[in-house]
């Protein structure tokens, strides 16, 4: 009878079970999971030979990191065809040299870190036996000019004796390549001179100029075979790039088709494309998702660049087609919006960012425009409130009537000059003047725009009250709180300058004199001329 098998916990399960065992006042010991490796090393040689033989230099090295018993194995001299098989695993790889032991080679060529604090190097210095970071590199180092500045010079440049010692070519940072020695060697080198005889001392540097060519030549195969390395590493991930590249092409070639032919090259630039690595059913959802949010952010900037401007051109011209037909219908010129005020309004942007398959006509403004209106009443209503907040305060008794009669009373009044820029203009003409400088942060319905702030009336230095109006109409014996323009023009007052009457002996009329006042300051030096004078029109005048 076959066993019967024990059912799987839900996570649910054990999640429960841990916590009544970590609530329990016992506790209890869990065995530790031992080394399934442990008894690897007392293994007959032969088969583990055998093992090891498969494994690669950095393999071995690991191993040999693990466990004492490891250690004393792969280090010993006599276990060192274990690493020259290792070392045949790799392709080309050049023979350990003379003056390095296999696992110290083994170290050099493939353990990337630095040999002074274990920092991540991918460079070697083959002449030097050595891997160094920038700050190491400085440390147990010493340049060829300080070797030189360290001692006499040498008679014979070409016979030097610090050619005993092996030097490279290293670039330190932004600096130009520059010659390096160990300083541990120079340090020897020199010890081992001094208090020598001049014959040993020739001996010994012949010695160590052997040596030196010696490995100059493993330095040079060495980095030979890097660069074979890096070269096959390159032309493999261009390979898996590639390979990556036709595989993503081809799935967007069948779910995208008109935007694989319209946006191929802008696809083609995504980061997804870039990656020399292998798909895989987890990264197609990643790239899957990318791909898509990018290819519909394309088509909306493809919108925005070559369908929404002309669909912008097609509602300025039904935008000046209907202004047009409302002038001839009414004697009075309304203020209204510039056109691309519109862009901002929520039925004008609807049809602008309608779908590029939706037909689209001239009339599909027609509705929108008709209720426009209904919009712009309530905005001039309130513009002419926040322009009469800016007016002299009169009292109610003053003018007449309360509510919009109030305000527009006091718009009307002589004195209300508004300053919108460097212009300077009255009542009506301001009130274009503050809708053609409306804006909308955003996209706003027709409830969102009443409340909202499109231009600085009584804020900033857009439009302000001009404060001359008031003085010229107290100069004309008015009270600048009640007079009317018509008020004004029934005194048929003239005005003179009497600072500029040396050089301008013209005469204004007070609209004229409320724009000289403001531009040049001379509100204290204007007068009424009495009796009948030649007043000259200025073509800048009010």
């Amino acid at each position: 009878m076959p066993k019967k098998k024990r059912t799987r916990a839900t996570k649910a399960q054990t999640r429960s079970s841990r916590t009544n065992v970590a609530s329990t006042s016992k506790a209890i010991t869990v065995k530790r999971r031992k080394g399934k490796l442990e008894l690897l090393p007392s293994m007959n040689m032969d088969i583990l030979c055998q093992i090891l033989s498969f494994l690669r230099p950095m393999d071995l090295l690991n191993l040999s990191r693990i466990t004492k018993a490891f250690r004393s194995l792969l280090m010993q001299k006599s276990s060192a065809f274990i690493w020259r098989e290792a070392r045949r695993q790799i392709a080309n790889f050049p023979n350990c040299p003379t003056d390095l032991s296999e696992p110290q080679y083994a170290n050099l060529a493939f353990y990337p870190h630095c040999h002074g604090c274990g920092k991540g190097v991918r460079s070697v210095i083959w002449p030097l036996r050595a891997r160094y970071c920038s700050t190491c590199l400085k440390t147990w180092t010493i340049t060829w000019s300080e070797i030189h500045a360290s001692g006499p010079p040498c008679k014979n440049k070409n016979n030097c004796k610090w050619f005993a010692i092996p030097a490279a070519d290293v670039k330190m940072g932004t600096r130009k390549a520059v010659l390096l020695c160990l300083r541990s060697q120079f340090e020897a080198l020199k010890l081992d001179l001094s208090g020598k005889n001049k014959k040993d001392q020739q001996l010994i540097i012949h010695q160590g100029k052997a040596s030196t060519r010696a490995i100059d030549e493993h330095a040079k195969t060495c980095a030979q075979w890097e660069m074979e390395i890096a070269h096959d590493r390159k032309e493999e991930l261009e390979d898996i790039k590639s390979t990556r590249e036709q595989e993503i092409m081809t799935w967007v070639n069948s779910e995208f088709i008109r935007d694989a032919q319209r946006f191929r090259w802008n696809i083609a630039e995504h980061p997804v494309f870039k990656e020399a690595k292998p798909l895989t059913p987890r990264s197609w959802i990643r790239v899957r998702k990318a791909l898509t949010n990018h290819i519909h952010e394309l088509r909306k900037n493809n919108m925005a660049t070559f369908v929404y401007p002309t669909r912008h051109n097609i509602l300025r011209t039904a935008y000046q087609q209907y202004l047009e037909g409302s002038s001839s219908q009414s004697d009075s010129v309304e203020p209204v919006p510039g056109w691309h005020f519109l862009i901002a309004l929520k039925r004008f942007d609807d049809i602008i960012k309608a779908p590029p398959q939706v037909p689209f006509r001239d009339n599909m403004f027609s509705s929108a425009l008709a209720k426009l209106p209904e919009i712009l009443s309530p905005l001039r209503t309130k513009a002419e409130l926040k322009l009469s907040i800016l007016c002299l305060l009169p009292t109610s008794s003053n003018i007449s009537g309360g509510g919009h009669d109030f305000t527009f009373r006091r718009l009307r009044l002589a004195s209300s000059f508004f300053l919108c820029g460097r212009g300077l203009f009255a009542y009506p003409e301001v009130l274009h003047y503050a809708f053609s400088i409306m804006e909308a942060p955003s996209v706003l319905d027709d409830a969102s725009v009443l409340e909202m702030e499109f231009w600085n009336i009584g804020r900033g230095s857009q439009i302000s009250r001009c404060k001359s109006a008031a003085a010229i109409v107290s100069l004309c014996g008015l009270d600048p709180t009640i007079a009317t323009p018509d008020d004004m023009e029934a005194q048929s007052v003239v005005i003179r300058c009497s600072q500029c009457h040396s050089t301008h002996s013209d005469a204004m009329t007070w609209r004229t004199a409320i724009m000289h006042a403001h531009h040049l300051s001379h509100d204290d030096t204007l007068s009424v001329v009495q009796g009948t004078e030649n007043v000259i029109m200025e073509p800048h005048d009010i």
